[in-house]
């Protein structure tokens, strides 16, 4: 079973009770963004964030986003000879050490408006292998809470994708979103509907049909999953230029599929099924279907069948949701 660190332990475990009484508000929560990953550990009681082992011209990092003026306190801690520990605030150095064996205690007063990234960086530059922590992170000052469909970078891995994705309420979006280029067309569609809003960017999140509302290109959340009787085929014609395809309108009761729905994505919520007779066994094995782009609301596809000897064939709509 895959791990996923970013999203279950670092946000909760990172902050001591005794922080939060000090400054009067807890941590925003932490993210990780790199192959080697840090991991929350117990040590006597206390709570320290690890990096895996760093070899040779390797790194890890963890960030923290916080918006406006504020104090940054935590402990950090690299080890072995050669080896780095280093904080950013978007991207200007505010501490560094080097082959350091103990904790040092740190206080950093971040300063200006708008957004800070807090970054850890720990990397080993020479062949000594090593490791670097931190702990005890506390910030006095607002925090900006994780985007729910949080951004990624142009080509992000599969496994950035599956982290973004998890905690999704519609296990769908797993299956279906399967690479970078399909998240970031999902988030693009998250944008277009939320806006910057948090609240609503929860809701996509929270929402149990968000692969079939970003499938179908909505502007807003499906709510429910169409019962039967809510898809229907309102046209039906023979293809103008292909002999024995057929011209298809496929229209949703109370839900409008907008004009940027890919093919690719339709293919995987609608089939076309055929057989030789109206209450034969239908299949979608039996016909081909080609996708075009929706207009008013409503699906739009060609569909043939496969065997093009047949001289009657029946053809019905399926959904799956």
């Amino acid at each position: 079973m895959k791990t996923h660190y970013k999203r279950i332990v670092i946000t909760s475990l990172l902050v001591l009770s005794f922080a939060v009484n000090v400054f009067g508000s807890p941590l925003g929560p932490l993210e990780d963004y790199c192959l080697n990953r840090f991991q929350v550990q117990s040590d006597s009681g206390s709570v320290t964030c690890y990096s895996d082992h760093i070899h040779l011209g390797g790194g890890s990092k963890v960030y923290l986003t916080v918006e406006g003026a504020g104090e940054l306190r935590f402990r950090g801690n690299g080890y072995e000879d050669w080896f780095w520990c280093r904080c950013d605030d978007s991207s200007s150095v505010v501490w560094t050490c080097k082959s350091h064996y103990g904790y040092v205690d740190v206080v950093v007063n971040i300063s200006g408006a708008g957004i800070h990234t807090i970054v850890w960086n720990t990397y080993s530059s020479w062949a000594s292998s090593g490791w670097g922590d931190i702990a005890n992170v506390r910030w006095k000052g607002n925090t900006i809470p994780l985007d729910p469909v949080p951004g990624l970078s142009d080509n992000p891995t599969i496994e950035q994708v599956q982290d973004a994705l998890y905690g999704s309420k519609d296990s769908s979006l797993g299956t279906h979103i399967t690479d970078g280029n399909k998240y970031n067309c999902y988030r693009q569609w998250a944008d277009a509907i939320c806006g910057s809003s948090f609240a609503k960017r929860q809701e996509v999140r929270d929402s149990a049909y968000a692969w079939l509302s970003f499938a179908l290109n909505t502007d807003s959340l499906i709510t429910k999953a169409p019962a039967q009787g809510e898809v229907s085929i309102e046209r039906f014609v023979p293809n103008a230029n292909e002999a024995k395809a057929f011209d298809l309108d496929v229209a949703i009761d109370g839900i409008t599929v907008g004009a940027n729905a890919t093919a690719a994505n339709l293919a995987e919520v609608f089939a076309i099924e055929g057989s030789t007779t109206p209450n034969g066994t239908y299949s979608s094995d039996d016909v081909e279907i080609t996708f075009g782009t929706p207009s008013n609301g409503k699906v739009k596809c060609t569909a043939r069948a496969k065997d093009a000897t047949k001289t009657s064939f029946f053809m019905r709509v399926k959904m799956n949701p």
